[in-house]
């Protein structure tokens, strides 16, 4: 089972290849350019070093939101076109799922959290792998008092962002290293080929971006109304 994945839900954009559980390559690109200019040279780099041609995928896989607005539809419109021109189907991975999947093994709670501007977070739950709060949008401090005092790795680019008044509300946080702190496509690979084996792969027409709430351009448009 050979999957093409990417993530374009934050800053940085990845692409990744694996063959079952196995990553087979990964290509990171930080750079500061938009995903439009990075992702298609990042899906020709990763399956030209992992050796495996596009018509050969099994599947292909989006992180589908949380995240960046723009960076999400570049993510989901690029799967989608390569899917239908394979004739291939697609797996859409939230993008909580795919960030968690970095802590993979970690026992005891994992929190993801993704800066949503505003004090507020894109946020999950996890104790021992099991999600045990859905992917939601959340004020930080909201969410510090739903973990109560209960010990947590974190990671997301929220981190950087709201390290210190984490470890204010929760001294006993801890918080992933430098490489598994920010989501990469290696972890959509991984969510995606468990959720190919729960049966839930789908056509390329159906894979949409969850955003999880509206943009500040659409929330300024209702204010107006």
């Amino acid at each position: 089972m050979k999957i093409l994945a990417l993530d374009t839900s934050g800053r940085a954009c990845s692409a990744a290849v694996a063959e079952d559980e196995t990553l087979l390559c990964e290509v990171y690109i930080d750079r500061g350019l938009t995903h439009s200019v990075t992702l298609l040279p990042a899906v020709e780099d990763c399956l030209l070093r992992a050796g495996i041609a596009m018509g050969e995928m099994d599947a292909f896989a989006a992180a589908v939101g949380p995240g960046s607005f723009t960076g999400l539809r570049i993510g989901v419109n690029t799967v989608k076109a390569m899917a239908q021109a394979q004739g291939k189907p697609v797996l859409a991975v939230s993008t909580m799922d795919a960030l968690a999947a970095n802590a993979a093994g970690t026992a005891g709670l994992v929190c993801p959290i993704l800066d949503a501007r505003n004090r507020q977070v894109y946020t999950a739950l996890y104790r021992d792998g099991r999600k045990i709060l859905a992917d939601c949008a959340l004020p930080i401090g909201e969410l510090l008092e739903k973990i109560g005092g209960a010990d947590a790795l974190f990671l997301g680019d929220g981190v950087p962002v709201f390290r210190e008044e984490i470890r204010a509300a929760l001294p006993g946080a801890r918080f992933a290293p430098g490489n598994l702190l920010l989501q990469r496509a290696g972890g959509v690979c991984r969510e995606a080929f468990a959720a190919w084996q729960r049966g839930e792969a789908m056509d390329a027409y159906s894979i949409k971006p969850n955003y999880l709430r509206e943009s500040q351009a659409e929330r300024m448009k209702k204010a107006r109304q």
